[in-house]
């Protein structure tokens, strides 16, 4: 392909995605916060971006870190989150993973998916 029809695809691509809603994901990536994204991605699943949206916006307003998640109830969590597909069970699964992080990794993210996983 000509460099110049490459320019004008690429410009084109641009209009078109221009003003479109970035998912949650990578919103919060833009943060640099792996605790962030890796509690988004949970909240995505199985979820419109959309409603994962407002979902993590509204957690993470009173809880951003594994420390303080720790601290809410499962409960609660489950209150925040709502309504994200399989809402309760996304709570549990986003407490014990802070409470992993925090007990076993000193509450930062590990870097590797084998310690991930």
């Amino acid at each position: 392909m000509q460099a110049s029809k490459l320019l004008k695809a690429i410009r084109a691509i641009r209009g078109m995605v221009k003003g479109l809603d970035l998912p949650v994901v990578s919103r919060l990536a833009s943060r640099k916060d792996p605790y962030l994204v890796l509690i988004s991605c949970i909240l995505s699943l199985r979820t419109k971006d959309k409603v994962s949206s407002l979902a993590a916006d509204r957690l993470f307003q009173v809880a951003d870190s594994p420390q303080k998640m720790i601290r809410l109830t499962s409960q609660r969590i489950s209150q925040l989150i709502y309504p994200v597909g399989f809402y309760r069970n996304k709570a549990k699964v986003i407490k014990n993973i802070s409470h992993k992080i925090v007990e076993e990794f000193g509450g930062a993210v590990p870097g590797t998916q084998k310690e991930l996983l």
